[in-house]
């Protein structure tokens, strides 16, 4: 918090009394407190968490001898809107590359352990956190 004050310090540069600068460094803390205000340190770790995402889909993608179907297989285990709008499933990926739907299953599930994420979907085929969120 001290960077915060020494932030709002140098921002308000002696425009405000003393007084002033106290309600608006509460304002600015209620503000904080309300709003999820990220941390630099936040975003590290979050394009750490995508890169480690990508290294498993590379890993995955290069030693595949059907990368359309682990592509397919990749988006059911993201939610991506490509397999939501064509309500691409795993039976419809194991009939298309004459595979049974528990081979296919197995390996959706094997990258959501590699990656370390959540399913996207549930037992019904819906979604669960949506596009919009991914799970840490």
């Amino acid at each position: 918090m001290a960077d915060i004050a020494e932030f709002l310090d140098a921002t308000l540069n002696g425009e405000f009394s003393a007084d002033q600068k106290a309600v608006i460094y509460r304002l600015f803390q209620e503000f904080q407190t309300d709003h999820h205000i990220p941390n630099p340190n936040d975003y590290r770790e979050a394009a750490k968490r995508c890169l480690k995402i990508l290294l498993v889909i590379d890993d995955l993608m290069s030693q595949t001898r059907c990368p359309k179907r682990t592509w397919r297989e990749i988006s059911i285990g993201l939610g991506l809107p490509s397999a939501c709008f064509s309500h691409l499933s795993e039976v419809q990926i194991a009939r298309t590359s004459r595979q049974s739907r528990a081979a296919v299953s197995w390996r959706v599930r094997k990258f959501l352990r590699l990656a370390r994420l959540g399913p996207a979907f549930n037992a019904n085929g819906s979604a669960l956190a949506g596009f919009s969120s991914i799970p840490s």
